[in-house]
């Protein structure tokens, strides 16, 4: 909501007429909130906190029942005459945590009215935190600036971009009789790729071309803004006319977009209910129909996504989850930007719903713990909470744990309104005994506090004294040095101690640790037919984000199969091109900065498979990358012996780092076909760490690494 400045000359045709005709799209509701509730869902909203001094208004926004409640199946935005924060008024804004791009986007609202008195219903470009209004763009679909006849029935529909400064157009309707405070009104936009239109009571009284390069800002997501403003530049102030409190009362939002450009997506495995034996992966299979192109699929346990593919079959392989209860569900994006969700699907893994790690796996050390992620398992189980909702009501709104929307570096939540005597649970999986350093990422008050970690019940940190940040919202790290931490998998606890303040996420990794990726598989000698499904596998640190480069000529040249996948999950879903080479690599490269990279040791191979009798023949010796790697505490290693190199001896054997051999896996001749042996660290006592395996046949020779994660 900004003040109109004088229009810019736009090279566009702009076509504005009055009409009550709507032409019939096909539109199905993708998303809605009907605020039949008793509060604010948080989970999709967000209040925004504060004075907003960008255009001189006079309120201070706040989250507190006084500016924002419910009321008869309404919200209702509350502007209170009062001296709160060193401003003379408050009130409320919100804004949706979900963005869209293209729609309808519609609201049925009873505005407020009198002088200085400033509702609106609108959108700002998602990107406004990188590129900053008005570069962000901005559709306003409704606005109303208070102050007796001729302003209290008059509204206004505008757009705003960036065209060597701020530019905007827009106009406005005037109800033929009464106000907008006598009844309730239905405000829309409908938004394509080609125009803006705005409504009310299907009255369509704006329209504006948005096909011109210069107006970019609006082919991309949007997310929604509720708010009630007092005084600013554009209403002026109030006078001793204003009548205070002024009421905005919402009875809905509504989001709909074109059926044809929303893709559907269920999960088709496992099965809802399902019973799945501890100690295997989890195969997670969705079925998605859509007509255009999909950019990407996410899974999710909970509110905490767990994998992401952009390649078809879109499914993804949940290694090893833990024993526990779980709550599974996929979201598939369009290129354009939408996306649906699928259904829930509650799965047990194991005999018992028990104390589990959120992400069904335990948080690897070195690595860091995002402080609303502790586990499942509930009130003085996996934490102790002592009151018993989450007042930030956000990310996991049916915990009792205090989570809400963060500010931070990165977005996401934090644990907040902590008290003496609380403590959240984490699992976590520690891979080397060593010294550690937490890195405390928190913001307080001006006052502070203390926490101390306890691994298996016994205090390994001391006590963490955080100084005052003077914000809630005003983030810094603290560093604990050189905590001693045993390898294995422990419990992690963080134990409130005194005063109050918020936690985002404690980064742990060894003194010094730089950022660093280790390449996996493919890592040299595969064989991969064009056209099948293969998994590249990495490890990585201090890494948020990755591009993927494949050559096909020993590192000659690149091109890259994706620019940019998430580096914690560790695996990118492939399908192999249909470009035939033995000399490929695969490259992966930091996002943020490309002299962070590895590489595959030794080439592979892209060829077609030669099929007998539906048996495929190996073309050459080959031995594979074992199947899951890393694994725990089981894996598969296969090979294959062409034809013409049966009766030679085969010899198997796994070494540690220092080349000592752990175990012979296979000492005898072998004829020419295809094998596959399976490996167990425990028959070996064996702790995480690399390990390698050496196939030798004949004058064939061929070594890989393999990661055991406990």
């Amino acid at each position: 909501m900004k003040f109109p400045l004088t229009k810019y000359a736009l090279l566009i045709i702009i076509n504005l007429f009055f009409s009550n005709i709507i032409i019939a799209q096909n539109y199905q509701l993708v998303w809605s909130d009907e605020f039949s509730g008793t509060s604010l869902n948080t989970n999709d909203w967000t209040y925004e906190i504060g004075p907003n001094p960008a255009n001189n208004e006079l309120q201070y926004y706040t989250n507190r029942f006084h500016n924002l409640y419910f009321e008869d199946g309404s919200l209702v935005i509350r502007a209170l005459s009062e001296i709160y924060g060193g401003m003379n008024y408050t009130s409320a804004r919100i804004k949706t945590k979900l963005n869209w791009k293209y729609g309808k986007i519609e609201a049925r609202i009873k505005l407020p009215y009198g002088q200085g008195i400033w509702p609106a219903f609108w959108m700002l470009g998602q990107n406004i935190g990188s590129v900053g209004w008005p570069a962000c763009g901005e559709i306003d679909i409704v606005e109303l600036i208070g102050g007796g006849p001729g302003r209290d029935n008059r509204c206004y529909a505008t757009l705003h971009w960036e065209q060597n400064g701020h530019a905007s157009y827009g106009t406005n309707y005037t109800l033929p009789s009464g106000i907008f405070a006598d009844d309730y009104h239905i405000f829309s936009a409908t938004w394509t790729p080609q125009k803006v239109e705005c409504f009310v009571d299907g009255i369509r009284y704006f329209v504006i071309d948005i096909t011109p390069a210069g107006l970019s800002e609006f082919h991309a997501p949007f997310f929604i803004i509720l708010n009630l403003a007092v005084g600013g530049n554009w209403p002026g102030n109030p006078n001793a006319s204003t009548i205070f409190p002024q009421y905005m009362f919402v009875d809905y939002v509504r989001v709909y977009q074109d059926a044809a450009s929303v893709p559907t997506i269920v999960l088709t495995a496992p099965q809802n209910n399902a019973i799945i034996p501890f100690g295997q992966d989890v195969l997670i299979k969705s079925g998605v129909q859509f007509s255009g192109e999909i950019s990407k699929v996410e899974f999710y346990q909970d509110a905490v996504k767990i994998g992401e593919t952009s390649t078809s079959p879109y499914e993804w392989r949940w290694k090893t989850p833990s024993e526990g209860c779980y709550k599974l569900s996929a979201k598939a994006y369009s290129s354009e930007g939408f996306y649906s969700k699928s259904q829930t699907v509650s799965v047990k893994i194991g005999n018992d719903c028990i104390e589990a790690p959120y992400s069904g796996n335990p948080i690897n050390i070195p690595g860091i713990i995002e402080a609303e992620n502790f586990n499942i398992g509930g009130q003085g189980i996996a934490y102790n909470d002592l009151t018993s909702v989450n007042s930030g009501g956000s990310y996991r709104p049916d915990e009792g744990v205090d989570i809400q929307e963060c500010s931070d570096l990165f977005g996401g939540y934090n644990i907040g309104w902590v008290l003496p005597g609380e403590w959240l649970n984490y699992s976590v999986n520690i891979k080397e005994t060593a010294l550690y350093n937490f890195e405390i990422r928190y913001s307080s008050g001006a006052s502070g506090g203390s926490f101390h970690i306890e691994i298996d019940d016994v205090n390994v940190s001391g006590q963490i004294i955080l100084d005052g940040t003077s914000g809630w919202q005003t983030w810094q790290t603290f560093i604990k040095e050189n905590i001693s931490l045993n390898q294995g998998v422990k419990n992690l606890r963080v134990v409130i101690e005194s005063g109050e303040f918020n936690l985002n996420r404690i980064e742990i990794y060894k003194p010094n640790t730089e950022p660093q990726i280790n390449l996996i598989t493919p890592n040299g000698g595969e064989v991969f037919g064009s056209g099948s499904i293969q998994e590249i596998n990495w490890e990585s640190l201090r890494i948020r984000d990755v591009q993927i480069g494949l050559s096909t000529n020993n590192g000659s040249s690149w091109s890259f199969i994706t620019s940019q996948t998430p580096s914690e999950f560790g695996v990118f879903r492939w399908k192999v091109p249909d470009l035939l080479s033995d000399n490929c690599k695969i490259m992966i490269v930091d996002k943020s900065n490309s002299t962070i990279r590895d590489l595959s040791d030794n080439v592979f191979t892209i060829s077609n498979l030669v099929s007998v009798k539906d048996e495929v023949v190996p073309e050459l010796f080959q031995l594979k990358q074992n199947f899951p790697n890393p694994f725990n505490p089981g894996t598969k290693i296969e090979f294959s012996i062409p034809t013409g190199a049966e009766g030679n001896f085969a010899t198997l054997i796994i070494y540690d780092l220092l080349g000592n051999e752990i175990a012979t896996l296979l000492n005898e001749p072998k004829k020419s076909g295809s094998y596959e042996v399976e490996f167990n660290a425990d028959k070996y006592g064996l702790t995480s760490g690399i390990y390698f395996y050496k196939l030798q046949v004949g004058q064939f020779v061929e070594t890989k690494k393999l990661v055991l994660m406990r």
